[in-house]
């Protein structure tokens, strides 16, 4: 019988946090009532996908925005990607350093 392991062995836990959408962002806070706000600090919605595609605070590491139909196929060929994982994991830097600035 196959055993679960408890760590995942493919994919850093930066990027489990931002594809699962849990972590250090604030809709994921919101949703235990920890914080009120659940905009940046450009007054839109703070959820991992925004900051990847449309945050202007985040503009120089977008990614290009699939249509709501493709999301989890454009998120399997994001991590697929070696190029798109490394421009990925530079993201989660930029917003775990600028957490001030990127939150309400």
């Amino acid at each position: 019988m196959p055993k679960v392991a408890l760590f995942s062995r493919q994919w850093p836990r930066n990027e489990i946090l931002f594809a699962t959408g849990h972590g250090p962002f604030p809709s994921y806070f919101k949703r235990f009532g920890l914080a009120v706000p659940n905009n940046c600090g450009c007054d839109d919605e703070c959820i991992p996908f925004y900051y990847a595609t449309a945050c202007p605070l985040t503009l120089s590491f977008h990614f290009k925005t699939p249509s709501t139909i493709h999301k989890v196929h454009w998120l399997r060929n994001l991590v697929s990607n070696p190029h798109a994982r490394r421009r990925w994991k530079i993201l989660m830097e930029f917003i775990q350093k600028n957490e001030q600035v990127l939150s309400c």
